[in-house]
């Protein structure tokens, strides 16, 4: 007696027919290359013809370009499936994602925070993203907090600066204006009285810089002109005897050997005494490091998502490298520990 042909479990017509239906539908469907590329449209049709065809044909395969798309109920269709490796595999890593355990959860958090501080270190070594500029045009009132409240506005000036252009100089008092405004909602926000400016704001209007940029190229250039005009001639200004020396009825009381007055140690003391205000720049270092590792904070917790999009971070595998060679010093730290 032969024996028994036993025909593999399938999944029921109808339930194919409803996913496919649903899956069909969704506008960012993922498509082979050659639907992809093709010149006319694909049309819903189409779509579900090639989703049954897949379905039917390799259903692990199904599962991985469209399992995230599905619902539990769906997912309940391919029950019959189970006793397949790869689609069982494929089910429980579904069912995971949908319904994790505590430690699923941990170990994913883990994950998410290690890619998260792997393209962090990136953006360091970039130096861009955490440099003081761009960390004072995303939280302005952070800056001010740490750094911004401690440094001279002089280095603010919106006034024009040598040699800089027209155009540069122009986004640099708009992009100062920006950051004062956002500054002042900010402080709204956070409940800070804005009666008295915190940084000095930019309130001239364009015809007003544009005179005054002119204004300044034209003292440049007159400037060595005027120099020579106006030096003094010294035997014109001060009496002369007829060996050309100047006379002491000119200055009565002074004498060649009489020494200039000596600053007091008070007045140099003065002088050289920094503003109280303001910080050294050592310090201001120091003030640099604690506003780096709180806008460092801020973006591993997920703040910073109006600069950078968080959802291809945590789900970009390649940044798994960075760790690769803690986590293989790990595990063989705890291979030998065990032994």
């Amino acid at each position: 007696m032969g024996r028994e042909y036993v025909k593999s479990p399938e999944m029921g017509g109808d339930g194919i027919d409803m996913i496919c239906e649903r899956l069909s539908r969704l506008p960012d469907l993922y498509l082979p290359h050659a639907l992809a590329t093709r010149a006319e449209s694909v049309t819903q049709i189409e779509r579900k013809d090639h989703l049954t065809s897949l379905l039917r044909r390799d259903a692990a395969v199904f599962l991985e370009r469209y399992g995230k798309s599905l619902n539990s109920v769906e997912l309940q269709e391919f029950e019959a499936l189970q006793d397949d490796y790869e689609v069982n595999w494929h089910l429980k890593d579904l069912r995971s994602s949908m319904n994790p355990s505590a430690e699923d959860q941990r170990s994913r958090a883990a994950i998410v925070q290690n890619r998260r501080l792997a393209y962090m270190n990136r953006l360091v070594q970039d130096g861009q993203y955490f440099s003081e500029d761009s960390m004072r045009m995303r939280s302005p009132l952070i800056h001010y907090e740490h750094v911004g409240q401690f440094q001279d506005p002089a280095i603010r000036d919106p006034a024009v600066r040598p040699g800089e252009r027209f155009s540069d100089t122009l986004i640099r008092r708009s992009e100062e204006a920006y950051i004062q405004e956002r500054l002042r909602e900010e402080r709204v926000a956070a409940g800070i009285p804005v009666e008295e400016p915190v940084e000095e704001t930019i309130e001239e209007d364009e015809s007003d810089f544009e005179e005054e940029y002119d204004t300044e190229s034209e003292d440049e250039e007159e400037s060595p002109q005027r120099a020579q005009e106006n030096v003094p001639d010294s035997r014109a200004s001060h009496g002369t005897d007829s060996q050309g020396q100047i006379s002491q009825d000119e200055f009565p009381g002074e004498t060649s050997n009489e020494e200039a007055p000596q600053p007091s140690e008070s007045m140099e003391a003065e002088e050289t005494a920094p503003s109280s205000q303001y910080l050294s720049p050592a310090e201001l270092g120091d003030k640099m490091e604690d506003l780096t590792r709180v806008m460092q904070e801020k973006f591993l917790s997920g703040m910073d998502s109006e600069y950078v999009d968080y959802e291809r971070i945590d789900n970009d595998a390649a940044l798994d490298d960075d760790w690769m060679p803690e986590i293989t010093r790990d595990a063989e730290d705890k291979y030998f520990d065990e032994d």
